[in-house]
């Protein structure tokens, strides 16, 4: 069994992102649809305090997650 790391906290539609905070550091990281019309390219991000992505990473583990929520 793995721990869960990431607490999801909500969905920004608007961004195309679903944010999460790591339950050890308590640091924003967001999953954002960076891909085109019809395209879906899922990245994941820590954010600054503001919510902004920083730069992009490997998406964890999807047990990793207590809610894993890909942006609609």
């Amino acid at each position: 069994m793995t721990d869960i790391t990431f607490k999801f906290t909500h969905e920004d539609r608007g961004f195309c992102r679903t944010y999460y905070r790591s339950i050890k550091t308590k640091r924003i990281y967001c999953i954002q649809n960076d891909g085109s019309f019809g395209v879906d390219k899922f990245m994941f991000y820590p954010c600054s305090k503001d919510g902004e992505p920083i730069y992009s990473t490997e998406i964890p583990d999807k047990s990793r997650f207590d809610k894993f929520i890909l942006p609609a």
